[in-house]
């Protein structure tokens, strides 16, 4: 191939790149917010994820991707409870199927949510940040998404929920009384002494509870990493908006929490897809009000030009 066959093989290139990205921007035209937003989902990686943990696997009415999309619905609009989604989806019925959703019963729901791996979700939340990495090179860390990957890629959620118990560091874990005259009088009961060390720091802790139950070392890193958790949880408020769980198992909790983080992702990614002049935080919290409004997502915060009505016209006109 001769030098200018491939200049002009990489101009009708990027014609067609051109024209088939205009031929999507013009399909968003009478799309849903929520459609346009979904669309930025890589379906082929959803199913990889869904199909690595069986995910479908005996699956009829209702698959992982309807779970996604009914959760997505429910952290975007923070809907306070289960019933309270199945209501707001009963109430937009007829505007269910250009938005991609169903009408999930809310026992349905729940019972997906405690049954389905949420590791799908962790594995998808991975890939949208691997988008996200591409799409901020040049301002990854000032969107605060690599301290988000850090903190739920170590053990601060299982810390939250069920510690497990793999570390080295207890010293000791005793039975105590306490002796002294006025104490001993409040608190006759035993308690329980665990002394930790954490090497990484050199520091010795001491830890008393009237918890005989719960393994040392998980005492131990309660104790340790109180702050950790108060933190992390400080940021699944701030920036997750999550009011509320849903569920109380771990499978539950870890699904509502990695959708949570794949719809946060979502709106990282439309930001910079659809040249969205708005902050995240603006954009977080208005989207869901305008779901269903078919609205392109590149126009929704457009100030639009109100034309003025001339002096004369004001006057009201009898014939």
């Amino acid at each position: 191939m001769r030098y200018s066959d491939l200049k002009n093989f990489r101009f009708d290139f990027v014609s067609l790149y051109c024209l088939l990205y205009k031929i999507a921007q013009d399909m968003n035209v009478g799309n849903t917010v929520f459609s346009q937003l979904m669309s930025l989902i890589p379906d082929y990686e959803l199913r990889k994820c869904i199909d690595r943990y069986r995910g479908d696997f005996h699956a009829r009415r209702f698959t992982c991707r309807d779970q996604f999309l009914v959760m997505s619905y429910a952290q975007l609009t923070s809907s306070a409870s289960l019933r309270s989604i199945e209501a707001q989806l009963t109430a937009f019925n007829s505007k269910l199927y250009h938005a991609g959703l169903k009408i999930m019963p809310k026992s349905t729901l729940a019972d997906m949510n405690e049954k389905k791996d949420w590791r799908i979700y962790q594995d998808y939340a991975m890939v949208l940040v691997e988008r996200a990495k591409v799409l901020y090179k040049d301002e990854y860390y000032r969107l605060g998404i690599e301290n988000m990957v850090y903190a739920f890629d170590s053990s601060t959620i299982n810390l939250c929920l069920q510690l497990c118990p793999w570390a080295t560091g207890v010293i000791s874990d005793e039975s105590i009384s306490l002796t002294g005259l006025f104490t001993a009088k409040k608190y006759p009961n035993l308690l329980r002494l665990v002394v930790y060390e954490d090497f990484a720091q050199n520091v010795v802790y001491r830890f008393l509870t009237n918890d005989f139950t719960l393994e040392a070392i998980t005492i131990a890193e309660l104790y340790r990493e109180r702050w950790t958790i108060e933190t992390f949880f400080k940021w699944i408020k701030q920036h997750l908006h999550i009011k509320t769980f849903y569920g109380t198992s771990q499978n539950a909790v870890f699904t509502q929490i990695w959708i949570a983080i794949c719809d946060y992702l979502l709106l990282i990614i439309a930001l910079k897809m659809y040249h969205i002049e708005q902050n995240l935080y603006i954009l977080s919290n208005v989207i869901g009000q305008v779901l269903f409004e078919r609205t392109p997502l590149n126009e929704l915060f457009d100030k639009t030009i109100i034309n003025q009505i001339p002096e004369n016209d004001r006057q009201l006109s009898l014939w």
